[in-house]
């Protein structure tokens, strides 16, 4: 059954990558994979999301009949060229003989590309087994962290097939949350026909293997282009070879910086204080027990306790947890805008501004930036801000000897309002029903010590300055060379050191701004900069990551042993973090017969506790109605209430309650909702039930454990206006409502 899901997930995501490739419109970028990884997120993007604003318009539902609008995305510029060889002045060619020379187009390039696109394949698959394999020893879902609500969030649209689905925890209500992400999780468990129960751990696993494949063509193609003039010279055997070790090295190190990798915490005191102590016989850990993984990422405000909290997450956490959060799915998305961008940066030609204008680059960022609005908003200034800022250095370094550079600020900045425009307009099916939460910006009373923040960023910070001078004192002696008289002045040598300048800028801005400014929302002082800082590490750590893989790449090829063994002994350190934190919260990953299966629902069998909400939950899962209405307990955030909801996909009254407080944006609503539950349990009055459950449209009452410890429940409100259809030993019940 597992090894099933898992094929159908691949087939569909190699044919989602295989088709929408003609869309990866990079001209500079050499992908050694063809384009597999980058075609994967970016096919993703915009097969989802098109499809989620049609269905949102209401052209059909959200669920099998998006494929029909997926096949017409894949034909869309195979008609395009048809038609341009038709139409077209010079050479146009009878509708016959445009279709015969379009298929032999396609002929020649999948022979051509598809060996690179099968290694590309390869690699991504090799990644994403590892991934299932430790999700296999750890597939319950944890109400301890969000995965009821991001495994809820899924459920729920797969449920109502519905693109704006409605509240699992606030029933009657649009969902007001940032939910576009599992929106893409249930559309693909929809078309490669795998529920969400299996779902769920894949595309964690999606999103493991898609970044470290992703971040390996990106940052192999940006060595490409610094090492451009050596690879032409292919009469060179030794600089050639050379060059493609330098380039794999430095990819792979990027992969395992971004993907693997911990951050200088799990360095210090998961590697060297243990050593230490070995050494010393004497302990120096910081806590009882010894490191713990997910202290790497709560160093800040901890380890001594502090009232400034601080989170600085990064992908190997993320996936050894497994909650399916916004800001891990987006990487997907988030990766193929860097990569266009970057693309755009090492255009070489200088080009009229009317000939540079129409550019499809620009609407693909702008489709992207639209569809981080709905998932991961963080991202959506973040990667305007460095796109924006690659775009103008590019045009700067391109166009500075032939336009005043006030009228390339000009024109970059008109560039900008039409990707925002564009980007705001395909927004607005999500906005349209949509509150924001937190938006009040406010100076930081609060800094982190200045020996936690070095721990933390130290290391790339270091690395990265580190690469920039090195690149700039090579280029000066290329400069003071008789032999080379043109380096900075051909735009071609310095595009790509402006990339590398402008990721680490804002890599290294990402990381300052919490310490200056940070968004309020409903927690209090002592989580103040959480969740800002939260958000905006988490997309710093991965541009580090690909920029210490990219020094590593230029130290090989330069030939500097210090510099590369400098920059690689750490990355390969902390790239072990991945398997210390799955040891720690899974077990051993070498044991099979600890391994428990990819079902996200299977531990509901497993536990004696849980009958009485396991079979409620298969019952409402049997009812075939798409939007189904539950009473149950109104619960706590981050405990085991609200169960059924958020595991069968029907819609509660109110659900955890802090979550829909800061979703709402206030707590006297959700505390009534909360007070009518209660009531209902409590009263006794049949009249006043029967009222509640005709004006809110609930189908079915739990009376469950959860119910029982919360409420002194009397059944002689309820008991006589529904049928009994599960009852356990216990006594607890589901009722159908009449």
């Amino acid at each position: 059954m597992e090894l099933i899901q898992i094929l159908k997930w691949l087939i569909l995501l190699f044919l989602i990558s295989w088709f929408m490739r003609p869309y990866l419109r990079v001209r500079n970028l050499a992908l050694w994979d063809a384009g597999f990884a980058l075609s994967l997120g970016l096919g993703t993007a915009l097969s989802f999301f098109t499809s989620w604003i049609l269905s949102a318009l209401g052209l059909f539902p959200f669920d099998e009949h998006c494929l029909l609008w997926v096949i017409v995305l894949i034909l869309l510029p195979a008609l395009a060229l048809v038609a341009k060889k038709c139409v077209a002045s010079d050479s146009k060619q009878s509708l016959p003989d445009a279709l015969k020379s379009l298929w032999d187009d396609m002929r020649q390039n999948a022979r051509r590309d598809l060996k690179p696109f099968l290694c590309g394949f390869a690699l991504f698959t090799l990644l994403f087994a590892l991934a299932v394999w430790m999700r296999g020893f750890k597939p319950e879902l944890s109400c301890q962290t969000e995965q009821y609500m991001d495994f809820g969030f899924v459920k729920t649209i797969y449920r109502q097939r519905c693109a704006v689905p409605e509240d699992i925890w606030f029933s009657g209500n649009v969902l007001n949350y940032y939910y576009l992400g599992q929106a893409c999780t249930a559309f693909l468990c929809r078309l490669s026909c795998v529920s969400p129960r299996y779902g769920y751990p894949l595309m964690l696993s999606t999103l493991f293997a898609g970044m470290g494949a992703m971040v390996f063509a990106l940052a192999g193609a940006i060595l490409t282009a610094f090492f451009a003039r050596t690879d032409a010279e292919k009469g060179a055997d030794a600089s050639f070879k050379r060059n493609r070790i330098a380039k794999t090295f430095g990819a792979l190190l990027a992969l395992l910086a971004t993907t693997f990798a911990g951050n200088g915490h799990y360095l210090y005191y998961g590697i060297l204080i243990p050593i230490a102590e070995k050494i010393t016989g004497r302990t120096l850990t910081y806590r009882e027990g010894g490191y713990f993984f997910p202290d790497s990422t709560v160093y800040i405000g901890n380890y001594p306790d502090l009232p400034d909290k601080g989170k600085n997450e990064f992908m190997a956490y993320s996936v050894i947890l497994g909650d399916l959060h916004a800001h891990m799915i987006n990487l997907l998305f988030v990766v193929p805008l860097l990569a266009i961008a970057v693309d755009y940066a090492l255009d070489d030609e200088a080009k009229s501004f009317k000939d540079r204008l129409p550019d499809s680059r620009y609407v693909l960022i702008a489709v992207l930036l639209a569809l981080f609005m709905g998932c991961n908003y963080w991202d959506f200034p973040i990667y305007y801000v460095i796109a924006g800022a690659l775009i103008l250095f590019h045009d700067l370094a391109v166009y500075k000897d032939k336009v005043h550079p006030l009228r390339i600020v000009g024109e970059v900045l008109l560039k900008g309002a039409l990707i925002i425009g564009v980007a705001k307009l395909l927004a607005r099916p999500f906005e349209a029903g949509f509150t924001k939460m937190a938006s009040e910006i406010y100076l930081c009373k609060n800094h982190t010590p200045f020996y936690k923040f070095a721990l933390l960023w130290g290391i790339p910070v270091i690395l990265c300055l580190m690469l920039l001078l090195y690149l700039f004192v090579s280029r000066q002696r290329a400069a003071d060379g008789a032999s080379i008289d043109r380096a900075g002045k051909d735009p071609a040598d310095v595009l790509p050191l402006l990339i590398l300048i402008v990721l680490i800028s804002c890599a290294t801005g990402l990381i300052l701004v919490p310490e200056v400014i940070f968004v309020k929302d409903i927690y209090g002082d002592e989580y103040a900069r959480f969740n800002t800082m939260f958000k905006l590490t988490y997309q710093a750590f991965w541009l580090f990551g690909i920029t210490l893989g990219i020094a590593a790449g230029v130290y090989v090829k330069g030939r500097k042993k210090l510099l590369t063994i400098i920059t690689a002994v750490p990355v390969i350190l902390l790239s072990t973090y991945l398997f210390c934190g799955a040891r720690q919260f899974m077990g051993n990953l070498l044991h099979p017969a600890e391994r428990e299966g990819l079902d996200a629902l299977d531990f509901l069998t497993r536990d004696a506790d849980l009958y009485a909400e396991m079979n409620a939950i298969y019952f409402l899962d049997e009812d075939p109605r798409e939007h189904v209405r539950i009473l149950e307990v109104s619960g706590e955030s981050y405990s085991t209430d609200c169960k059924l909801s958020a595991m069968s996909g029907a819609c509660t009254y109110v659900g955890w309650n802090v979550h829909e407080w800061m979703w709402r944006g206030g707590w006297d609503i959700v505390g009534e909702r909360a007070g009518e539950v209660r009531w209902f349990y409590e009263c006794g009055d049949p009249v006043w039930c029967k009222d509640f459950l005709n004006l809110h449209a609930i189908d079915y009452v739990f009376a469950g454990p959860r119910e029982y410890t919360k409420y002194a429940i009397n059944e002689a409100g309820f008991a006589q206006l529904g049928e009994v259809v599960f009852r356990s030993e216990e006594g607890y019940c589901l009722f159908k409502v009449r």
